[in-house]
């Protein structure tokens, strides 16, 4: 049977377990079966997510992140994209090319090619309900006790992938895959600077 994973808050999950919802301890997300009424649950369903980002190659970035939960140190990777990758603009409906590499954050979704690439580096990378933006999305998790690591943070300066020293920047390992990449993204980082810090490697 097919999971269907739920977008549920923490204030409504009494509610979708007594609807029938069960927990999934490994993604941290309620779900259902396909075969129950998805009726009952659609307040919970979220609509497959067009991609709005696409870049043929992208490079795996990892880092190292102290875990909020139990304190070790854990690797983390962040999704660089491509010079020239693409972003759908929704007010004109229009694809616009961006000359400089950009790391994708939010991932609601992520084409079986990239995320079979991504898998093979890292366990680590999962589809999990955030609590602090009620939504779903890829998110690192500690490679210890399974803490869910958040996203967004890594990329603010001093962050896994913000370096402030070149000391720093050269602590980030590189894998670049030829693969062509799209997902669905709710943020992205994208700066000159990326270009800078990745030559002091």
């Amino acid at each position: 049977m097919l999971k269907i994973f739920l977008n549920v808050s923490y204030a409504e999950k009494d509610k979708a377990k007594a609807l029938g919802a069960k927990w999934d301890g490994e993604k941290k997300s309620w779900y259902i079966t396909s075969t129950q009424d998805k009726n009952k649950f659609s307040q919970w369903i979220e609509e497959e997510r067009i991609p709005n980002i696409k870049s043929y190659g992208f490079t795996i970035c990892k880092g190292y992140e102290i875990c909020w939960k139990c304190k070790q140190i854990s690797q983390v990777i962040g999704i660089l994209l491509a010079k020239n990758h693409e972003m759908f603009d929704h007010y004109i409906d229009i694809w616009d090319r961006v000359n400089y590499q950009g790391f994708a954050f939010y991932l609601c979704s992520i084409n079986a090619g990239a995320l079979k690439y991504i898998n093979g580096v890292t366990q680590n990378y999962k589809l999990r309900l955030s609590k602090t933006t009620n939504s779903s999305y890829y998110m690192n998790t500690c490679q210890y006790c399974d803490g869910s690591l958040g996203d967004f943070h890594l990329y603010h300066l001093g962050g896994a992938f913000n370096p402030e020293t070149k000391e720093a920047a050269k602590m980030i390992e590189t894998q670049h895959i030829n693969c062509e990449f799209y997902a669905a993204s709710d943020g992205q980082v994208t700066s000159e600077l990326i270009d800078i810090y990745l030559k002091h490697k």
